[in-house]
């Protein structure tokens, strides 16, 4: 199904904005409006409905490397998982987690779940597909990647006992490594998860399914994002903390913003970083000069930005219910 939509700066969504927008492989933008999946085409006009079969709105999804599925979760915990090609929902299954869940998918293909911003749970499924149409998709179980404490030895141990060294600094035996988790992020440049725990960047080998690292991040408000070469993430509500993949507890970048820090992203080049807080600023800045090039004030607070594949558009998503779409002349960043 194909829609036009008359205004591609600005668009209002019929309902729930959720938290959600990415652009896929392909170069095609990917949100959810309540319960169903919105694929739009490279003009960011035309778009097909991927129809949701569920009661709870969509919080967060991502799609498949070869763009054959999309893996969401909804406000009531409940997983959905799409089949592109049809358009169908070929498999659900139940969790308790809430509003904050999150999902991703590895560059492999295994969808990874957790209960953000809460008691730090985290899951990783393999999809398994009907080999018959009258046979059910499954989700099939295949790590439980879920921290639990740091031990007098300085071990972080998970739910089945596996114990990793850490680096962390501080923790006494005993006390807890996560109260919660925020935002999570596979790096582009070996496929490695990043997790933000709280006060905490965790590195995921997601071969072995081993923690590698756990560096201390000092009140962090566990927002992130990453690309081939850097990290960025939040030290305290309105600090940004930008640093090199391979030394990630030097600031390249350490800077104050105005009001809450909701979303990050980077360009493609990587010559550029975009922040957005809930005093509905727009920051750019330029990572290799170390400092803000560019300030706009948006329509509403950001819930999360995306930028396309060329580096030439860039997508905000609100908190009331709309999408603005920005060029880089816009931006100031020609």
């Amino acid at each position: 199904m194909k829609k036009e939509n008359e205004h591609p700066k600005i668009f209002v969504t019929p309902i729930d904005p959720g938290n959600t927008v990415l652009f896929t492989p392909s170069n095609r933008l990917l949100t959810s409006f309540g319960t169903d999946i919105y694929w739009y085409y490279e003009n960011l006009r035309e778009y097909e409905i991927l129809k949701g079969q569920q009661n709870y709105y969509i919080c967060s999804l991502d799609i498949s490397q070869d763009e054959k599925y999309i893996a969401a979760i909804h406000y009531d915990g409940l997983i959905s998982v799409w089949d592109i090609e049809s358009g169908k929902v070929i498999c659900t299954m139940q969790t308790d987690f809430n509003e904050k869940g999150r999902v991703l998918i590895s560059p492999d293909g295994l969808i990874v779940i957790g209960n953000g911003f809460y008691d730090g749970r985290l899951f990783v499924y393999r999809l398994q597909k009907a080999e018959r149409f009258w046979q059910s998709s499954k989700l099939i179980p295949v790590a439980d990647l879920t921290l639990i404490k740091i031990d007098k030895d300085g071990m972080a141990a998970n739910q089945k006992g596996s114990k990793y060294k850490s680096s962390f600094i501080g923790i006494m035996a005993g006390d807890y490594l996560v109260k919660a988790y925020g935002d999570m992020r596979f790096s582009p440049s070996n496929g490695n998860l990043i997790v933000a725990y709280d006060e905490a960047l965790g590195f995921w080998n997601f071969q072995t399914f081993h923690l590698e690292r756990v560096i201390p991040f000092p009140y962090s408000r566990n927002i992130l994002n990453t690309s081939k070469n850097y990290i960025a993430a939040t030290t305290q509500s309105d600090y940004l903390h930008v640093s090199r993949y391979s030394d990630s507890s030097i600031a390249l970048i350490k800077e104050q913003v105005d009001g809450n820090i909701q979303t990050i992203a980077f360009t493609p080049e990587e010559n550029f970083l975009f922040v957005g807080t809930d005093e509905k600023k727009l920051y750019t800045f330029n990572i290799q000069e170390r400092k803000i090039v560019n300030e706009i004030i948006l329509k509403e607070s950001p819930v999360c930005i995306a930028v396309n594949r060329d580096g030439n558009k860039i997508v905000v998503r609100n908190n009331k219910y709309s999408i603005e779409i920005f060029s880089k002349s816009a931006l100031a960043l020609n």
